[in-house]
């Protein structure tokens, strides 16, 4: 009887009762059908219009085609592509009622229902006419539109609705969390109390919902078809996903002063959203809004004493509280991740932090309080109950507490130093890295049994990912053994009677490398979920670069031991590239690193596997060293870039900026009587021009591996000028359609240049 009583609500007809008033089927919500006025229009402010029962039989046909969903696509929805019609819009895509609201409701009066049902967090919506809009590629560049577009709320233009209804929301949602929920410490929602909580709502409002938009956006990329290489068939979803990750954005900087759980949410969200699309100086700025946001809040720090919620009049509930601790930790590597150990890029301090681990998906979905333990193994809060339940701390801890341990050790990478000896940093750290795996459980190993468990509760992505992780930080460990492959500023120098064991340093680079490759060829088996996370792409490309640094620059190639390498080299590579072909509709910087590591390969005549293995001459680039760029002389100032992966945010995002001021680059004056055009033979990464390598040959090769993907210098703050190459195209900090050319510095090219 109610599914009748709400069909004949919304289709407008029922016997014995006055028709749905036009306003409320506009808006597919239910009419009480009042006479004079329904409730909802009355209490909304709405024109309220009843319908002509007597509809003509054209009418009726024009309606039935307007129950036909338009993907809102332009210049061309979906279904008249698919027709060959021809697509008109309307001059407003906006239906009155709508338009009406977005104009006359007051700005930041319009709350919606928390995550947990129980207390309500303010959204704060703003209209379009507050904001700059702009329009967000997929490929990570950012396209701004006309600024002086009419501002005035009689003028605004009419926003397009993003979300055409609850059906479609609910759809993205659950591919958020059965995809992106479980990765790294994402999993801050409760997935039943916000279900229930979306289910609740009206429809209208999620479009003024940032975390709801940016979670759909995720969503939606793990719900696009895909053909057999894993290329998204439908082209108009990215830009409804883009769209939607705009209207996030914007929602997100128009409340910036309104600090709230939800925002630091959506904040994280789009963090993760934008480093999926190579947005890296976005990636980067959001990274210091997030750590703010974590200080206001204080989540850094348990809501109260009674962890296990024993009083029953203290509020808030376990689940939020849970769900605080899992924000706080998401915080916590998002900051760790971008700093990569560098203190003065890490914003959030590890001692500051004073609340336990995550617990396990099981207690939280259940929503059942307990005790586990802090980021130190077998330590626990000062205030816990004494009286410990029955489980042990240790039992409650699930996979984002192992996660957590081990960021909380490669944070510390750029430390290590002196390895040779027992007592190093270094040493102490490879063996707390060690230690670490091998007191993983027997459910987080990487076996058939362990993936097939998770693949049930979808968790084999952050499998996964925790072991991409743990192989990447050995590479990030072990990289001080090769400082030409990772253009190191500040290399580590080895004594001449350390060179058995640099050696052994570049063995475990090349095996970890490989144990990479291998852990791309497991999650291409178990597709998209496999390879979900943001930071897997730079981790396979990096194992692509080691291996045929390893096999071509510190072997022979011409030795049997160096043909044999190459043949275990070549299929791991195209596997880490099968990897990333795969990743393409996942993360945009995918398309550009498989295009690098086949540029590659064809450079280093290792495009076909063959006996041939012999390096082909000459090389097609001749691009120059950086050193070979710079001033003579040692710089006085040194920078986070001496010491970080060439693919880490910040040495990404500072290639995106105009003006790149560049104080490491002015060099001490140079008193040491050698021609400026000469390089400094203490360099490690220093190769005389009469190298038995021969000529400039093996400069060439080392461009292979330490270039951009983007067909750009690695090293940032470069100086346009004397290092532009036309068949590359603008430099990425030049505007498009610039007609005039500015260095470094701001100050015009000359026009010959």
């Amino acid at each position: 009887m109610n599914n009748q009583n709400d069909q004949a609500s919304l289709s407008g007809t029922s016997s014995g009762a006055a028709p749905a008033c036009n306003t409320c089927r506009a808006r597919k919500v239910r009419c009480d059908r009042r006479p004079g006025g329904c409730t909802n229009c009355e209490r909304l402010g709405l024109p309220c219009t009843s319908r002509d029962q007597t509809t003509s039989s054209s009418t009726t046909s024009d309606l039935a085609a307007l129950k036909i969903k338009c993907s809102g696509d332009r210049p061309v929805c979906e279904r008249c592509e698919r027709k060959s019609t021809e697509c008109q819009y309307d001059e407003s895509s906006e239906p009155a009622w709508r338009l009406r609201i977005e104009r006359e409701q007051p700005r930041g009066s319009r709350s919606v229902q928390g995550q947990h049902g129980q207390s309500s967090h303010r959204h704060f919506g703003s209209s379009s006419g507050n904001l700059r809009p702009y329009h967000r590629a997929e490929n990570g560049l950012t396209r701004q539109t006309d600024p002086n577009v009419g501002c005035t709320s009689d003028e605004d233009p009419p926003l397009t609705p993003l979300l055409t209804g609850g059906h479609e929301a609910r759809r993205l949602i659950g591919a958020f969390f059965a995809h992106v929920h479980p990765l790294r410490c994402f999993g801050f929602l409760h997935k039943p109390s916000f279900m229930h909580n979306l289910d609740c709502r009206d429809p209208s409002t999620f479009d003024k919902d940032a975390l709801l938009l940016i979670m759909c956006a995720l969503g939606d990329m793990f719900c696009a078809n895909f053909d057999v290489d894993g290329n998204c068939l439908s082209g108009k979803t990215p830009s409804r996903r883009a769209q939607w990750a705009d209207r996030a954005q914007q929602l997100l900087y128009a409340q910036m002063g309104k600090i709230s759980a939800e925002n630091l949410m959506a904040a994280v969200l789009l963090q993760d959203y934008d480093i999926r699309m190579a947005d890296w100086g976005n990636a980067f700025m959001l990274s210091g809004l997030i750590a703010r946001m974590t200080q206001a809040l204080q989540i850094n720090l348990e809501h109260s004493t009674d962890i296990l919620c024993e009083d029953p009049g203290l509020r808030p509930d376990a689940t939020t509280k849970e769900s605080r601790r899992r924000l706080m930790w998401s915080c916590y590597i998002t900051d760790s991740l971008i700093g990569s150990g560098v203190d003065q890029l890490t914003l959030i301090r590890e001692e500051d932090i004073k609340i336990q681990l995550p617990c396990s998906e099981r207690n939280f979905l259940h929503q059942s309080p307990c005790i586990t333990e802090l980021l130190r193994p077998n330590t626990a809060l000062p205030f816990a109950p004494s009286r410990q339940p029955s489980s042990n701390p240790e039992d409650n801890l699930g996979i984002r507490a192992h996660y957590l341990r081990h960021i909380s050790i490669r944070r510390r990478l750029q430390d290590a130093i002196v390895p040779w000896h027992s007592n190093s940093e270094f040493a102490k750290l490879d063996a707390e890295c060690r230690a670490w795996y091998s007191n993983l459980p027997a459910s987080l190993l990487v076996n058939p049994t362990s993936i097939y468990i998770r693949k049930e509760t979808s968790q084999v992505g952050a499998l996964l990912a925790m072991h991409f992780m743990f192989h990447q930080t050995m590479c990030d460990l072990y990289r001080i053994g090769t400082p030409s492959l990772y253009k190191l500023r500040s290399p580590f120098t080895f004594p001449p009677e350390q060179a058995a064991y640099l050696r052994h340093l570049q063995c475990e680079l090349f095996q970890q490398a490989k144990d990479i490759a291998m852990l791309a060829e497991e999650a291409l088996r178990h597709g998209s979920h496999g390879l979900a996370d943001s930071w897997i792409p730079t981790i396979v490309y990096d194992s692509c670069r080691i291996m045929l640094y390893f096999a071509t620059q510190l072997h022979d190639p011409n030795s049997n031991d160096g043909r044999s390498l190459i043949d275990q080299v070549v299929p791991l590579v195209r596997s880490n590239m099968e990897a990333l072909k795969k990743m393409r509709s996942l993360h945009s910087v995918s398309e550009l690193l498989f295009n690098a590591a086949e540029r590659m390969l064809e450079r280093l005549g290792l495009q076909n596997r063959g006996q041939n293995v012999v390096l082909d001459q000459p090389y097609l680039d001749q691009e120059q060293d950086e050193e070979q760029r710079t001033a003579p002389g040692t710089p006085v100032q040194s920078t986070p870039e001496y010491v970080l992966n060439p693919l880490s945010i910040y040495r990404m995002a500072r290639k995106s900026i105009p003006e790149k001021y560049a104080p490491e680059k002015i060099s001490s004056p140079n008193t040491n009587g050698r021609p400026e055009s000469q390089s400094v033979p203490g360099n490690p990464s220093y190769v005389p021009a009469t190298a038995a390598t021969g000529s400039d040959a093996f400069q060439d090769i080392l461009s292979l591996f330490t270039e951009d993907p983007s067909r750009w210098d690695w090293q940032p703050s470069e100086t346009v000028v004397g290092s532009h190459d036309e068949a590359f195209g603008l430099p990425p900090w030049e505007p498009f359609g610039s007609e005039q050319q500015l260095d470094a510095w701001g100050s015009v090219l000359p026009s010959a240049w």
